[in-house]
């Protein structure tokens, strides 16, 4: 294979939203007392969003916090076929890019799935993403 360089990467998370009391001053220098929402930084899913930052990574993220949506995440991505074959999707976080080939047509590129923190964290995605990106890729 003449792999080159991989094409945009998709981190799928379940990064979900808590609120923290906090104290917001008014113009006029009145402090009151509010809660404001951010992300909740235990999950494992904000965990590999936040290892993607810091490497500099660009990528799209596809955030599912509201667990109704899984049942309808889960189920296509099942009959994907990637570089290894199939894979069983049951939870949050996973990643995927395609390996672009110029010895292979563009439908023929393969793709490949890092699932779970672990291996996310322990991938080389960061050299590969180094390669660069095709032209005009998303």
């Amino acid at each position: 294979m003449a792999f080159t360089k991989i094409d945009a990467i998709y981190l799928n998370t379940a990064v979900t939203y808590v609120q923290v009391p906090t104290k917001v001053t008014t113009p006029d220098g009145v402090e009151h007392d509010t809660l404001k929402w951010v992300e909740d930084e235990t999950s494992d899913s904000y965990k590999a969003k936040a290892h993607l930052d810091s490497l500099g990574i660009q990528y799209n993220w596809l955030n599912y916090a509201d667990p109704e949506q899984h049942v309808e995440v889960f189920p296509p991505l099942n009959n994907w076929v990637f570089e290894d074959g199939l894979h069983t999707f049951n939870e949050f976080p996973f990643l995927f890019y395609t390996k672009c080939d110029d010895a292979l047509p563009l439908e023929q590129w393969p793709k490949v799935v890092i699932m779970g923190l672990q291996d996310i964290l322990s991938s080389n995605i960061a050299e590969l993403y180094a390669l660069g990106r095709p032209t005009g890729a998303a």
